[in-house]
């Protein structure tokens, strides 16, 4: 199911800074590395992370000096303290992709998600790199067939015939994601299966308001440590002046995590993925 933040989404604020789209602004120094933003204490080396290459910092992001990705026994990865923090810390601050519902809403929109990304090519080229690696890396990162094809099952797929196998179905949905992506040039995407398995990866760590490979990290309790919100529009524009800026306001989201109760070192940062409606309601009902 696609998870939901606890709290409403708000328009973005303004910031005073400014970053370059060139290719020498990309703030990956060690191959995408999770890094992190050294509190004035602490030594930056002491709470570098070596062993994940999962996320590269974009201008306006943040993660909190203790927090680490690692394995966690039967989620995959996690996001986990190395030391102790309080309430209300902030723990991460993560650019995530906006997505667009379909007018049943219970979908998104493809041509819109596909469209997009486009838009961020145009407009925020760097930002367009740095998340398509990022979606690369988000659970499974290995995609089999089954999991293809299980998204596929759940699919209105338009010219496929009755009797049609699992994998005739896929690839006739292919070609329609094909065409979907050409009227969508400088997306990033090469092929129908090229989108086939960014959608796979969205339908395991979508929120209600986006994408984000941080926020993706996080796994899911029933008894959340944690609170998120989100941000539309980007974190840092470049300027009041930016004729982008309108567009990214429907491109670009960011999520805040932050510590709902002081939590020790080795605790996993886990939210809900549930709306604050649906943690209201009894267990048995969000099963």
């Amino acid at each position: 199911r696609s998870r939901s933040s606890t709290s409403s989404s708000t328009s973005s604020s303004s910031s005073s800074s400014s970053d370059s789209d060139s290719d020498s602004s990309d703030s990956t120094s060690n191959n995408g590395a999770l890094k992190h933003e050294a509190a004035p204490s602490e030594n930056a080396a002491d709470v570098c992370v070596s062993n994940c290459n999962l996320l590269e910092l974009l201008q306006g992001e943040y993660v909190h000096p203790s927090v680490q990705c690692t394995a966690v026994e039967g989620k995959a990865l996690g996001l986990v303290l190395r030391h102790p923090v309080s309430a209300g810390t902030l723990l991460l601050r993560s650019v995530g992709l906006r997505v667009v519902p379909e007018a049943d809403g219970a979908n998104i929109c493809l041509a819109g998600l596909f469209n997009s990304l486009a838009t961020l090519a145009k407009v925020r080229p760097r930002i367009h790199r740095c998340m398509l690696r990022r979606f690369a890396t988000m659970t499974p990162r290995s995609i089999r067939e089954l999991d293809r094809d299980a998204y596929v099952a759940k699919q209105s797929v338009k010219g496929a015939p009755p009797d049609a196998t699992a994998a005739q179905r896929r690839k006739v949905f292919e070609q329609w994601l094909g065409t979907l992506i050409t009227d969508a040039p400088g997306c990033g995407l090469a092929t129908g299966a090229d989108a086939l398995d960014l959608l796979v990866r969205f339908s395991h760590n979508i929120y209600d308001e986006g994408a984000s490979a941080g926020a993706a990290l996080l796994n899911h309790s029933c008894a959340p440590n944690v609170a998120m919100s989100c941000t539309l529009g980007e974190l840092q524009p470049h300027s009041d002046s930016d004729k982008g800026q309108a567009e990214l306001e429907k491109v670009l989201c960011s999520f805040d995590v932050w510590s709902v109760e002081a939590m020790d070192a080795g605790v996993e940062l886990s939210p809900s993925y549930l709306s604050l409606e649906e943690q209201l309601l009894p267990t048995a009902a969000t099963e």
